[in-house]
């Protein structure tokens, strides 16, 4: 089953009762969720065990399979498994900590969607967005010669068509639920879509939309159409050009033309219709910082969804800790206003060994409605001072992995539980600390992550664009739009330590700095909380290493800490890191890639002794503060150079996310020296 991205009752979710007893719930569903994450990071850990140890059967006593001489996690083997079971049905929408209450939320996930490929793009010539003219809407509409769908959907994983590049469109009817009391408006959110689309409801231009994984929220309240059969349409597009993000570069080389991942397509998350009340809160940004090891300051600042709230409009704020929900540990009433602080005693700071998080409830009364909504957040403070980073003051020396998307690493479109055995084996070799992909990061995996204690670097797809391109006025506009919606949809989780504005551009070059500079001022005219980089490529090291541009002329001086890809062999990698650290000592290093393919080396030896050497190179260097493997999983391509079964095998564990011996290695070796600092305890 498939979860709305807004965590609603059992009611809400089935038919679209108005949502109530938000704060007993959520703090019963967080239990559950820790309950299901125990137990799959003590499943995933007994069947490593068993592997090393050369027998048993990792599945549970309920799901017993023949003897198994590898060890494989299947997430049927989960699903059998009767207490999850029980936690599951519970948890339809367990990845998100935020919540609404007080509205009508109707699912238009699962069965009912038609799809239909558009390769020669006509489908609006013949009128595909409009409901059908013999349609008397008494009844959901048919197939009509459509196939059939399942939303979440991702077309490039369908075997009817494949790595299908280019315009889909999908289409249903539904019947909207009754409009909660004193609701007025309605909105129609998708999740994630890959990458762009245009939307259409009851034959209404709703608009086009980037999305590049990001919510695309839409207000239907104009086109819909209530007590009847309305008639949704999405044209999905996932081509791409020298404008699109991520998109194709100017140049003559082959691969210019593309980018090293799949270009997966389709309707990547849920799809939910909301009633909601004019007088509302749609958006909270909650800065939350220590002041003392047990007391913080959190400022909260609220985007109501009409441009001013009417004047009887109530808005009260409660700070909860959700493991005593009834009774809020700090409240506020604002009348006209809406932003707030406070001063809060005998707190808990997150840390990734303690991630603690707390919630900002907001509700808006007015005499003929009622709006809740809720976030979570985390109390902590980053900050970079004399070359390190700093949690809480503590400097942070990590290791993390690239987690790349693969089938079984979409998270809109894989289960929830997968999403947690993935990262949850990142966490169990202790890889917690990295940019995890050059593409926004999943509410899914980011609310795991806060729960669960990572580190990431949020960061927009632009990887390698060349300075002419980056001067473009078009491709300017575009990522400032997508890396501002990047930010606001993320920016109050506390896992989220850092922002990078691209990976491998020509940021040596004088476009490129300008790039740097003014996507760094953008992105700090946000959020001035957390510290904002991007991750160089080995030219411009090299390049500073031969003393051929003074450093003031590199965009590293532009950033708050340093990022950089190294594939240099270990035994030079010192001669290009050691160079920059003596040009800008006071900005610690986060080596943001580095690793060799797996079939591109002897054997597997050769890769564990490769991360050794690097591994004695980041302990010996106390300004680098982590170092993160490309890549985690081994991912598809269609970029020059793959493997000819589709694959580049840079990763620790396999497609299917079963370890190589280099993760063994790897976890072994992270625990066994003492080169973390109290950061992460």
């Amino acid at each position: 089953m498939k979860q709305p991205s807004e965590q609603t009752d059992a009611c809400a979710r089935s038919g679209g009762v108005p949502a109530a007893g938000r704060g007993a719930s959520l703090a019963a569903n967080r239990r559950a969720i820790e309950s299901l994450e125990l137990f799959v990071a003590q499943y995933a850990k007994r069947a490593r065990a068993l592997h090393a140890s050369g027998g048993g059967d990792a599945a549970p006593p309920c799901a017993r399979a023949p003897r198994q001489h590898h060890f494989e996690l299947n997430p049927l083997h989960i699903m059998t498994h009767p207490t999850l079971r029980l936690l599951l049905s519970l948890l339809l929408s367990p990845f998100v900590f935020f919540t609404l209450s007080a509205a009508t939320v109707q699912s238009l996930d699962g069965a009912g969607w038609f799809l239909a490929m558009d390769p020669m793009r006509r489908g609006e010539q013949l009128d595909w967005h409009k409901p059908p003219a013999d349609w008397n809407r008494a009844k959901p509409a048919t197939a009509n010669g459509w196939d059939f769908a399942s939303s979440p959907h991702c077309w490039t994983n369908d075997a009817r068509f494949g790595e299908y590049t280019g315009v889909m469109w999908y289409r249903r009817s539904f019947v909207p639920v009754a409009p909660g009391s004193g609701d007025t408006e309605w909105r129609i959110t998708f999740e994630a879509i890959g990458e762009r689309c245009r939307v259409w409801l009851n034959g209404r231009d709703m608009g086009a939309h980037d999305s590049v994984g990001i919510p695309v929220a839409i207000d239907a309240t104009a086109a819909i159409e209530p007590g009847k059969q309305n008639y949704l349409v999405v044209a999905v597009d996932n081509s791409w050009n020298e404008n699109t993000i991520p998109g194709s570069r100017t140049g003559k080389r082959a691969n210019d033309q593309l980018y090293p991942w799949i270009n997966y397509g389709g309707i990547l998350g849920s799809v939910r219709l909301e009633s909601l009340p004019a007088a509302r809160i749609d958006m909270q940004k909650i800065e939350a910082a220590p002041t003392s090891p047990t007391t913080a300051r959190v400022a909260i600042t609220l985007w109501p969804g009409i441009e001013k709230l009417p004047k009887d409009a109530v808005i009260n704020i409660d700070i909860i800790d959700p493991e005593n929900p009834e009774k809020p540990i700090a409240t506020r009433t604002l009348h006209g206003r809406t932003t707030a602080e406070f001063t809060l005693k005998n707190i808990t700071r997150w840390t990734p060994a303690n991630p603690k998080l707390y919630e900002s409830r907001v509700t808006v009364r007015t005499p003929s409605s009622r709006h809740t909504r809720t976030d979570a957040f985390g109390i902590r403070e980053i900050r970079i001072a004399n070359g390190q980073f700093l949690l809480n003051g503590e400097p942070v020396r990590l290791a993390g992995g690239n987690r790349t998307r693969e089938k079984n690493t979409i998270d809109g479109v894989i289960a929830p539980e997968a999403v947690a055995h993935s990262l949850q084996l990142m966490k169990d070799a202790g890889l917690v600390f990295a940019r995890l992909q050059h593409y926004p990061v999943s509410k899914h995996t980011l609310d795991w992550a806060d729960r669960n204690g990572m580190l990431i670097i949020a960061e927009y797809p632009i990887w390698g664009t060349p300075a002419a391109d980056l001067a473009r006025p078009e491709l300017q506009s575009r990522f400032k739009a997508g890396m501002g919606a990047l930010v606001r949809a993320t920016w109050n989780h506390p896992s989220v330590v850092g922002w990078s504005v691209g990976n491998e551009y020509e940021s040596w070059l004088p476009e490129g700095v300008a790039w740097t500079k003014q996507m760094s001022a953008f992105v700090k005219s946000l959020d001035t909380t957390r510290p904002v980089t991007f991750a160089a490529i080995g030219r411009p090291l090299r390049i500073l290493r031969e003393k051929q541009q003074p450093p003031e002329t590199f965009s590293m001086s532009h950033v708050d800490f340093i990022c950089t890809n190294i594939y240099f062999k270990p035994e030079d990698a010192a001669a290009f890191l050691d160079p920059v650290h003596e040009a800008w000592p006071d900005k610690p290093v986060l080596i943001t890639e580095f690793g060799l393919r797996a079939d591109r080396v002897k054997n597997e030896q050769e890769r564990l002794d490769h991360f050794d050497q690097m591994f004695a190179i980041v302990r010996a260097r106390p300004w680098i503060c982590g170092f993160s493997f490309w890549s985690f999983n081994d991912y598809s391509s269609r970029y020059p150079g793959t493997g000819l079964d589709g694959y580049r095998r840079w990763g620790i564990v396999d497609e299917n996310l079963k370890p190589r011996a280099l993760y063994d290695h790897v976890a072994a070796e992270l625990k066994k020296h003492e080169w973390q600092t109290p950061a992460i305890r």
